[in-house]
């Protein structure tokens, strides 16, 4: 009796998250991860930075921000706003899919791509809190 082996090549996903500020004035944006290795990306308007991740097929931690407490933006250090992944009752939230651009890029070595983009807006400056 002859028996097959099948090799099967496992395949994992690998997620760019952009951030996006249109925000006409420049940002801090921080998202506060659990494990505390924060990721903090500071962009003038009309810059974007790029955030790469990769893991296995169905990796929850994939999407950076499933790995973050909370998200604070402060917009050239005169006015904050506050996300919670508690808490998604306004209506745009980094924690929010659905706020989002998500793209599927296709197979590439045997990883399926995708693409998030979240843009801060200047909606987003005119919602947040003036620091006093």
């Amino acid at each position: 009796m002859l028996l097959s082996v099948a090799c099967i090549r496992e395949t994992g996903v690998i997620t760019e998250t952009v951030i996006v500020n249109i925000s006409g004035d420049s940002i801090s944006f921080t998202a506060y991860t659990y494990y505390g290795d924060d990721i903090t990306l500071k962009l003038a308007n009309g810059e974007k930075a790029i955030e790469k991740r990769s893991g296995d097929t169905g990796d929850s931690e994939i999407f950076p921000i499933t790995i973050a407490d909370s998200v604070i933006i402060i917009f050239n250090k005169t006015r904050i706003a506050k996300y919670y992944a508690n808490d998604i009752t306004k209506d745009r939230s980094p924690f929010d899919l659905d706020s989002y651009l998500e793209e599927t890029l296709g197979q590439k070595d045997y990883f399926d791509r995708y693409k998030f983009t979240y843009t801060i807006t200047e909606e987003d400056y005119n919602n947040a809190i003036p620091i006093k």
